[in-house]
């Protein structure tokens, strides 16, 4: 098995996931501005900020305006910056730090591409 190395770039993307997936793979659906950005309302609640900024805590006020958002930060924000939670959870995550095999690109499929198999005897 080999170890996997994570870099400090990769480790700072772990810790703003959906940051991360906005600035990047997303960004074709990110709304937003310099500090906070958002799915669609109609995709996902998730938003997410650059850091923990004035500055991109009143851009994520802007989103809870008109809709509901789900933020996921590194440590819980002690100051909401006048705005309210409903509700609260620590996330937990997983990081693989050995790889038995190399992982491949990943494939969309959909349903009409999918050959259903019989999983059982």
């Amino acid at each position: 098995m080999s170890r996997l190395e994570l870099s400090a770039e990769q480790r700072a993307a772990l810790d703003r996931p959906v940051w991360s997936a906005l600035t990047t793979g997303h960004r074709a659906l990110a709304e937003g501005a310099a500090h906070a950005r958002r799915y669609p309302a109609a995709i996902a609640p998730f938003a997410a900020m650059s850091d923990d900024s004035d500055a991109a805590w009143s851009e994520l006020a802007d989103f809870a305006k008109k809709d509901v958002v789900a933020i996921v930060t590194p440590a819980p924000p002690g100051d909401l910056h006048g705005l309210a939670a409903w509700f609260s959870a620590c996330v937990r995550q997983m990081v693989a730090v050995e790889a038995e095999a190399p992982v491949g690109d990943a494939v969309i499929e959909t349903l009409d591409q999918l050959t259903f198999r019989r999983c059982w005897s």
